[in-house]
C-alpha cells in the first residue's frame, strides 16, 4: 500500500506538470487507485484513457474490462455483504502459512497445505530456510479443531504437495505434485486413498487429466464422477482455465474438457470448488467484474444443466488484493478461506465465516453409516449404490471402508432416493429417503448390520411401494424388485417367503387381505422375471406384527412393509 501511495503521488505530480504528455499515465494512475480501493478516482482516470482515439484493439478491450470492474467495485463498496471472519486458532494455524482448506462433507476433518522448512533445515531462520509444502490434517469435535498433524508418508515427501481437495467421504485426497519424476508435466494431479487411518501410496491421475503443462487445484464432486481442476493447457479460453473430466465405468478418467463460458474468460480462472450439491461451483477469477486482482465467484447450474452467469461474492469478502480459494460446508452456511490478516499467527491463516444466504449453494444433507456383520459385528467392506427412485438411475457407486466399515453419501434435496448396501454372501440392505419437499435439519446417521444368506434371516424391503389401500405396485418399486430378482438368480438354491404387513388403519379383515395381496403382487413380479414359482411362498399378517407404534404417521409408515424371509437353501 505504501508503494502504491507513492506511485499515486508521483503520477499526480506528472499530470500536474503536463496533463497531455502521455495518456498511458492515466491508466497507470487508475490501476494504482484500484489497488488502494480509490475506485471513484480510478473510474474517472480510466475514462480519460479510453477517450484517446489511439486506444484500440486488445488495449481498449482490457481498459473497458477494467472500467466495468471499477463500476462494479463502486457499487459493491456501497452495498457490502455481511462478513465476520474468525481465525481457526493456534491448533490449525502457525507461524508459517496455511492455505487451501478442504473439509469432508460431515465436517469431521479438514486437510490443508502448510509451507514449512525443509526437513533437516529447522535450525535456520524462516527467512533463510528453504520452504516446502506439506499436508496437515485436523479433526473436528463439537466445532473445536484438534491440533493439526502432518499427514506424513507416503503422501508427503520432500517435494511440494499442495492445492489439495478431500472427497466428501473423507477417504480420497486429490492434490497437486510438482517436479515428480513420474509426472507428465511441470505439476500433475495425484490421488491417495485412506484405509482406516492409513493413506495409500499416491497415484498419478493419468494422461487424460495431466499433460505437458500445469495442472493444479483439483476438486472432486461429491458423487466421485467429476474432477474439476485448473490448467494452462492449450485449447482454453484464457491463460488459466477451469477444466473437468468424468470418470468412466472402468474407473479411469475420460479426456478432460474445458468448462467453457460463462465460467472461463480470456483472462484467468482458478481454484474451482464444486460444492456437494453438485450444482454450485465456487472459483477465483480476474476476468469477471471484480474489486481488483482476482475475486471469488460462484455459479449455479440452471434447469438445463448449463452454467449460469457467475456472481461475485461481493465486498468485503473480495478486496483489491487477490482472493484465491474458498471451501463451503455441506450445509452451505460456513465458508473457509486463507488470509494474511493482521491478527493472524503468521503468513496466511485459515479463517471461517458465515456465508451470506444469497451466496449459498443448494440445500443438501448426507447419510453416514457403518456396515457390520449382524452376527460377528465385524466391520465389512461392502458395495454402496444410491439410486434415483423416480428414474431408476444409479447416482453413485462406492464401497464402505475395509477397516472401519464406514461410508458417506451426499443427498441433495428435491428427489426420492434408494440406498442399497450389498456384499457377496449377505442379504442386501435397503433404505429410502424422500427429500422432494423437505430440507432436512440434520444428517442421517445409520448403523447397518448385514445378514448372511442363511435360513431364518429376514430383511425388510424398504423400497417396495404400493398405491394407497391397494396391492398395485408403484413404478418406484422396480429397482428393489430387481434387486430381489438378482439375489434369487445369484443364489438359485434358496427359497423365500414374502411377508406382507399393514398398519392399524382400517378393519382387521381388510388389512389382512391387503397384506396377503401385496405379498402376492411381489411374488407375481418375480415369477414374471423368470424366478421359479416353487421357490416363493407368500403370506399376510395384516396389522398383527407391528415394528413400532401406530400412533404416529412415521410409525405407521414403518409398519406398512414387505419382508423377505429365507426359508430353505
Amino acid at each position: 500500500l505504501q508503494q502504491d501511495s507513492l506511485v499515486l503521488l508521483y503520477l499526480l505530480k506528472a499530470i500536474a506538470l503536463q496533463d497531455d504528455y502521455d495518456v498511458g499515465v492515466y491508466k497507470k494512475l487508475a490501476e494504482a487507485e484500484q489497488r488502494l480501493m480509490l475506485y471513484e478516482g480510478a473510474g474517472e482516470h480510466i475514462k480519460i484513457f479510453l477517450e484517446h482515439p489511439k486506444i484500440t484493439g486488445v488495449t481498449r478491450r482490457n481498459a473497458e474490462q477494467f472500467l466495468t470492474s471499477i463500476e462494479f467495485a463502486i457499487n459493491a463498496v456501497n452495498n457490502p455483504v455481511e462478513f465476520n471472519p474468525v481465525n481457526l486458532g493456534k491448533e490449525v494455524n502457525s507461524e508459517y502459512s496455511e492455505y487451501f482448506p478442504s473439509i469432508a462433507a460431515d465436517n469431521s476433518l479438514m486437510v490443508f497445505t502448510r509451507k514449512i522448512p525443509q526437513e533437516g533445515e529447522a535450525n535456520f531462520s524462516i527467512g533463510e530456510t528453504p520452504l516446502q509444502e506439506d499436508f496437515y490434517l485436523t479433526t473436528n469435535n463439537n466445532d473445536v479443531w484438534s491440533v493439526a498433524q502432518n499427514v506424513g508418508k507416503p503422501v508427503n515427501t520432500r517435494l511440494n504437495e499442495g492445492a489439495q481437495n478431500i472427497s466428501a467421504d473423507g477417504r480420497y485426497l486429490f492434490y497437486t505434485l510438482c517436479q515428480s519424476p513420474n509426472g507428465f508435466g511441470r505439476c500433475d494431479l495425484y490421488y491417495a486413498i485412506k484405509f482406516g487411518d492409513i493413506w495409500s501410496y499416491p497415484e498419478n491421475c493419468g494422461k487424460n487429466i495431466n499433460g505437458g503443462d500445469w495442472e493444479s487445484q483439483p476438486s472432486i464432486s461429491a458423487d466421485g464422477k467429476y474432477l474439476y481442476f485448473c490448467s494452462t493447457r492449450p485449447g482454453g479460453l484464457g491463460g488459466h482455465d477451469i477444466w473437468y473430466a468424468e470418470i468412466n465405468e472402468n474407473g479411469t478418467w475420460n479426456k478432460a474438457l474445458n468448462a467453457g463460458a460463462p465460467i472461463n474468460t480470456p483472462y484467468d480462472e482458478q481454484s474451482p470448488f464444486m460444492h456437494p450439491d453438485g450444482r454450485t461451483i465456487y472459483f477465483s477469477s480476474n476476468g469477471h467484474p471484480n474489486m481488483g486482482g482476482s475475486d471469488l465467484f460462484y455459479a449455479k447450474k440452471g434447469i438445463d444443466d448449463k452454467w449460469q452467469q457467475p456472481v461475485n461474492l461481493g465486498y468485503p469478502i473480495n478486496t483489491s488484493t487477490n482472493e484465491i480459494t474458498l471451501t463451503v460446508s455441506t450445509d452451505g452456511t460456513t465458508a473457509y478461506y486463507a488470509s494474511d490478516r493482521e491478527e493472524g499467527f503468521g503468513g496466511l491463516d485459515i479463517y471461517k465465516f458465515d456465508l451470506p444466504e444469497k451466496l449459498r449453494p443448494e440445500p443438501v444433507t448426507y447419510v453416514k453409516a457403518t456396515v457390520r456383520d449382524e452376527r460377528t459385528k465385524a466391520y465389512l467392506k461392502s458395495n454402496i449404490q444410491l439410486i434415483d427412485l423416480e428414474t431408476g438411475n444409479i447416482l453413485l457407486t462406492a464401497t464402505s471402508d475395509s477397516k472401519s466399515g464406514e461410508f458417506l453419501v451426499v443427498l441433495p434435496v428435491g428427489k426420492k432416493y434408494a440406498l442399497y448396501v450389498n456384499k457377496e454372501g449377505y442379504l442386501f440392505h435397503s433404505e429410502n429417503f424422500s427429500l422432494e419437499n423437505v430440507i432436512p435439519d440434520k444428517p442421517y446417521l445409520i448403523d447397518i448390520y448385514l445378514q448372511p444368506v442363511e435360513v431364518g434371516e429376514i430383511i425388510t424391503l424398504r423400497n417396495i411401494f404400493f398405491e394407497t389401500a391397494s396391492a398395485a405396485l408403484l413404478p418406484e418399486s422396480k429397482t428393489e424388485l430387481l434387486k430381489v430378482n438378482e439375489l434369487l438368480t445369484k443364489n438359485p438354491e434358496i427359497k423365500i417367503k414374502l411377508n406382507g404387513h399393514t398398519d392399524n388403519v382400517g378393519s382387521d379383515n381388510d388389512n389382512l387381505q391387503l397384506s396377503i395381496d401385496r405379498a402376492l403382487s411381489v411374488k407375481t413380479f418375480l415369477i414374471e422375471q423368470g424366478i421359479d414359482a416353487t421357490r416363493i411362498v407368500h403370506a399376510g399378517y395384516g396389522e398383527t406384527k407391528p415394528l413400532t407404534t401406530n400412533d404416529t404417521e412415521e410409525g405407521r409408515a414403518q409398519n406398512r412393509r414387505t419382508e423377505m424371509e429365507i426359508v430353505s437353501r
